[in-house]
C-alpha cells in the first residue's frame, strides 16, 4: 500500500528536492502525549483497570479536585475530567490535548502513591505509568 510507482518519492525530477529521510521530523509532544500518542492510551488503560478494581472515575476527579498545586504550577484540568475524556472500551485513547495529559499524569502518580501502593493494588499497572 505504500509502493506508488508514479508518486512523489520515485519522481527522477524532484529526488533532488524530496528528501524524506532529511525532512521527516517526530517530536515527542504528538508520538507521545498527543494525537492518539502513547501516554494517552496508557492513561486511558489504567483509569479502565481503576474501574475494573471498584474505583469510580468520578472518586478520581473528587482526589483531584482536593489536591493543591504549587502556585507557579497552572492546573487547568476541568473538575469531571477523568469522567468525562476517559474512553470507555479498551484498546482506546483518551480525549484531551497535550496539556491535560501532562497534567493527568502526576494526579494518578499521586493517586498510586498514596492509594494503590500501599493497599498493594495494580503494582504493575503502576509500574507501567511511572515509566512514562
Amino acid at each position: 500500500p505504500n509502493y506508488a510507482p508514479n508518486g512523489l518519492l520515485y519522481d527522477k525530477y524532484l529526488q533532488p528536492y524530496v528528501r524524506p529521510a532529511d525532512t521527516t521530523y517526530f517530536d515527542w509532544m504528538h508520538c507521545i502525549v498527543a494525537s492518539g500518542g502513547v501516554a494517552q492510551y496508557e492513561i486511558n488503560g489504567f483509569c479502565l483497570e481503576l474501574t475494573r478494581q471498584g474505583i469510580r472515575l468520578e472518586q478520581l476527579d473528587d482526589f483531584k479536585n482536593f489536591i493543591i498545586w504549587p502556585s507557579a504550577r497552572k492546573h487547568e484540568l476541568t473538575p469531571t475530567f477523568f469522567a468525562s475524556r476517559i474512553v470507555k472500551q479498551d484498546s482506546a485513547h483518551l480525549r484531551g490535548f497535550a496539556s491535560e495529559v501532562l497534567q493527568a499524569l502526576p494526579v494518578l502518580l499521586l493517586f498510586s502513591e498514596l492509594v494503590l501502593i500501599p493497599s498493594q493494588r495494580m503494582l504493575e499497572h503502576v509500574e507501567c505509568l511511572e515509566a512514562l
